[in-house]
C-alpha cells in the first residue's frame, strides 16, 4: 500500500508522533523489548542527517503498520462474516449434522438436528448417539459405525429413531470420517434426513401395488376361467392377449406366438365375419356384433359362433384397441333345434308349441325342491303330468308315486289325514288300515277330484 502511495506522486507529509499513554506492557511486546536489547543502535554516535533519515523510516514504517493492521481488521471482518454465514447454513440446513467421536458420543450438533431429536443443543453434548436409535436398529447402527472407520463402508444406512417424546420417525443416516490433528483422533461427521414422509408414502406405494397385484390375479383368474373367448387386440389390430377359450373356439396357436401378429393373419379358418365386426368398431368406436355365424375350431369342427366387438380408449379419449368376445353356441343351437322337433316326453305325447311350454317347465321344476300345484279340467292328463314330474325328478325318481282320489275319501277322513287326527275320534279305522299315509309323506301327491 505505501508503494502505491509513493507511485502516484503524493505528497506526504509525515505525521508528527504522539507518545501512547503507558500501559502494562504486553507478553509480545516484552518478548520484542528482549530481542531489541542486544542490538540497541547507539543515537549518540549518529550524525544528524542519518537521525532525521532514521526518524524518517520510522515514520514510514509507523504507517505502514497501520495500513497493514487496517487490511487485518477488514480480513478479520470477512472472515466473521463467512463465518456467521457458515454458521447460518450449519443451523438451519434442512439435514441434521452430528459429529461424533469413536465412542459414540455426539461432540456438536446444528439446530435441525436437535429440533429433529425435540431437544436443545446443549443437551446434547457428550450424549451417545445410540440413545436415540430404536432398540431394534441398535445392532444395525453398530455394524454401520464400525464399517465406517475401518473404511468399508460408504453407503447410507437408514434407521428407526426415537425422539425426546418418544415418536419413531425414519432417517436416513450418512458418516464421513474425519482425523482431528490437534488431538490425533478421529471423528465422524454423520448427516440425518429425515425420509419418514418418504416410508409413508413408500409404504403406500406398496400397497397399491400389492392391491394392483391381487386385482391384476383375480381379472386373470377371470380372464381364464371364463367360457367364452376374449381377445385384446391393439389399435393396429395386432393380438395383445387372449384366453384360452378363444384359443379353443378360434383355433389360435399359444399366446407367447401370437402375441404382436396381425388378428386377420390368425383367423385363418373363419368367413370374414369376425374381421368385419372388428374393422366396423374400429371404424366407427362403437360396438358391433355378428350372430351365429359358421366358423372352424382348433381341431377343424365347424362350429357356430356370435362375435361381439367393443372399442377401447385411452386417457386422452382416442381409440386404444379392441376387445372381441366369441361365444360358442353350438350346443345351444343344438339344444334348440332338439327342442323344437321333441314331440314326446315321458308318457304325454304332442308336438304343439303349447305342450312344448309345459315340457320345459317339467324340466325346470323337476329339480326344484317345492310343491307343484296342477289344475286344468278332467281328462286333460293333470295326473301325466305329475308322474313326468315325478320320474324327472332327481330326489324323487326312487320313491313310489301314489295317486290318491280324494272323491273317494269322505271330508272328516280326508280332513284329519291331510290336519291330522285322535285315535280315539276314528273308533271304526285301525291304526294299520291308514299306514298307507305314513309313505306318502316322502312322495308327490296328485288330489284329484
Amino acid at each position: 500500500m505505501a508503494k502505491k502511495r509513493a507511485a502516484t506522486g503524493r505528497k506526504t507529509t509525515p505525521k508528527k508522533a504522539t507518545l501512547p499513554k503507558k500501559k502494562k506492557p504486553s507478553e509480545l511486546r516484552k518478548k520484542a523489548e528482549k530481542q531489541l536489547k542486544s542490538d540497541v543502535i547507539p543515537i549518540e554516535t549518529l550524525s544528524d542527517g542519518e537521525v532525521r533519515k532514521l526518524a524518517h523510516e520510522l515514520q514510514v514504517y509507523q504507517i505502514e503498520l497501520e495500513m497493514q493492521n487496517d487490511e487485518l481488521r477488514e480480513a478479520q471482518l470477512l472472515i466473521e462474516e463467512s463465518r456467521q454465514k457458515y454458521l447460518d447454513l450449519f443451523d438451519f440446513a434442512p439435514v441434521g449434522y452430528f459429529t461424533v467421536n469413536e465412542k459414540g458420543l455426539i461432540l456438536e450438533a446444528n439446530l435441525t438436528g436437535a429440533a429433529m431429536l425435540r431437544t436443545t443443543r446443549s443437551l446434547l453434548a457428550k450424549e451417545p448417539i445410540s440413545k436415540f436409535i430404536v432398540s431394534e436398529d441398535q445392532d444395525k447402527y453398530y455394524l454401520y459405525h464400525r464399517n465406517i472407520y475401518d473404511g468399508k463402508q460408504t453407503r447410507a444406512c437408514e434407521l428407526k429413531m426415537v425422539r425426546n417424546d418418544g415418536t419413531v420417525f425414519h432417517v436416513q443416516l450418512e458418516c464421513t470420517v474425519l482425523h482431528d490433528s490437534d488431538e490425533g483422533s478421529r471423528q465422524c461427521r454423520t448427516v440425518l434426513t429425515d425420509i419418514t414422509e418418504r416410508k409413508f408414502a413408500e409404504s403406500k406405494v406398496d400397497a397399491a401395488h400389492e392391491e394392483i397385484k391381487k386385482y391384476k390375479e383375480n381379472l386373470e383368474a377371470i380372464f381364464k376361467s371364463i367360457r367364452d373367448g376374449i381377445i385384446l387386440v391393439d389399435r393396429e389390430l395386432k393380438i395383445v392377449e387372449f384366453n384360452e377359450s378363444a384359443r379353443r373356439i378360434c383355433g389360435f396357436p399359444d399366446i407367447n406366438n401370437a402375441r404382436g401378429k396381425k388378428f386377420e393373419l390368425l383367423h385363418k379358418y373363419c368367413e370374414g365375419e369376425c374381421i368385419d365386426a372388428l374393422t366396423e368398431t374400429k371404424r366407427t368406436k362403437l360396438p358391433a356384433e355378428r350372430d351365429r355365424f359358421e366358423c372352424f375350431n382348433i381341431k377343424m369342427c365347424k362350429c357356430l359362433v356370435s362375435v361381439a366387438t367393443y372399442p377401447l380408449f385411452d386417457n386422452k379419449d382416442e381409440f386404444n384397441g379392441c376387445v372381441i368376445v366369441v361365444r360358442d353356441e353350438t350346443r345351444l343351437a343344438i339344444l334348440e333345434s332338439t327342442l323344437q322337433e321333441r314331440h314326446q316326453f315321458h308318457n304325454i305325447v304332442g308336438k304343439n308349441e303349447e305342450l312344448q311350454k309345459i315340457f320345459s317347465l317339467i324340466e325346470t321344476l323337476s329339480d326344484t325342491p317345492t310343491t307343484v300345484l296342477i289344475t286344468g279340467e278332467n281328462g286333460t292328463g293333470k295326473r301325466l303330468v305329475a308322474e313326468a314330474l315325478h320320474y324327472h325328478s332327481k330326489g324323487a325318481r326312487n320313491t313310489p308315486f301314489v295317486v290318491v282320489s280324494c272323491s273317494s275319501l269322505s271330508d272328516s277322513v280326508l280332513e284329519s289325514e291331510l290336519f291330522g287326527h285322535v285315535k280315539a275320534r276314528l273308533p271304526v279305522l285301525s291304526v294299520t288300515e291308514w299306514e298307507g299315509f305314513k309313505r306318502l309323506k316322502a312322495a308327490l301327491f296328485s288330489w284329484m277330484k
